[in-house]
C-alpha cells in the first residue's frame, strides 16, 4: 500500500515537471522551484478590481422660472452655466476606472446644500441607485437633478453669485467586497 501512494506521488511530480519543463532553462531550475513552490517571495494573484468615480455632470437645461411659468431671457437660456433664477436640469454621470468589472455596484446621493429645491421624481438627496455591472471605462448616467437656482420655492434669498452646490457620492462595489469609494463634485453660480 505505502508503495502505491509512493508510486502516485512521484508519478504526480512527473507531471508537474513535465508541464512546467518548459518553463526554466535546462541549467537553472530557479524558475521552475518559484512558479512550483512559490520561491523566496510567493506572489497571490488577485483578479482585476474595479474602481468607480464621478465621472461628469452636464447641465442640458437652464432656463428662467418665475412660479410656475417658464421664461426664456437669450442672456441665460441653456449656456450651459448655472445662473440666479434659473431652473437647473443636470446629468450626473460615474466611471469605472480600475480593470475589473463592478457587480452590484450601488451609489448613495448626498447633499447638503442651502439653496437646493428640487422636483421629488429627480435626483435627490439620500437617493440609492444599483447597477448590475460597470465594466472597465464604462460610463453610466447616474440620474437627473432639477434643481432651483433661485428663492421662490422657499420664499427666502436666492443663491449669490459664487456659490457652491457641492455633491457626494458614496459608491460600492458588490456590497464592498469589490471596493467602496467616496467621490465630490460641485457646481457654482455664476
Amino acid at each position: 500500500m505505502k508503495f502505491k501512494k509512493l508510486i502516485n506521488v512521484l508519478s504526480l511530480m512527473f507531471c508537474i515537471i513535465f508541464l512546467f519543463s518548459g518553463c526554466a532553462d535546462k541549467n537553472d531550475t530557479s524558475t521552475f522551484k518559484q512558479v512550483l513552490f512559490g520561491g523566496a517571495n510567493p506572489q497571490i494573484l488577485e483578479p482585476p478590481k474595479p474602481h468607480i468615480v464621478f465621472a461628469r455632470y452636464e447641465i442640458t437645461s437652464d432656463r428662467w422660472r418665475v412660479g410656475s411659468e417658464l421664461y426664456r431671457f437669450p442672456a441665460n437660456d441653456n449656456n450651459g452655466k448655472v445662473n440666479i433664477g434659473e431652473e437647473i436640469w443636470t446629468k450626473v454621470y460615474i466611471k469605472n476606472i480600475g480593470e475589473g468589472v463592478g457587480h452590484n455596484v450601488t451609489v448613495r446621493f448626498t447633499h447638503k446644500n442651502e439653496y437646493f429645491n428640487y422636483y421629488p421624481n429627480y435626483l435627490s438627496d439620500g437617493d440609492e441607485l444599483s447597477y448590475a455591472t460597470i465594466s472597465p471605462g464604462e460610463e453610466k448616467h447616474l440620474g437627473t437633478m432639477d434643481f432651483y437656482a433661485y428663492a421662490y420655492v422657499n420664499g427666502g434669498d436666492p443663491p449669490p453669485i459664487g456659490y457652491i452646490y457641492n455633491f457626494s457620492l458614496d459608491i460600492k462595489s458588490y456590497g464592498g467586497s469589490e471596493g467602496s469609494w467616496t467621490d465630490t463634485f460641485s457646481i457654482t453660480v455664476q
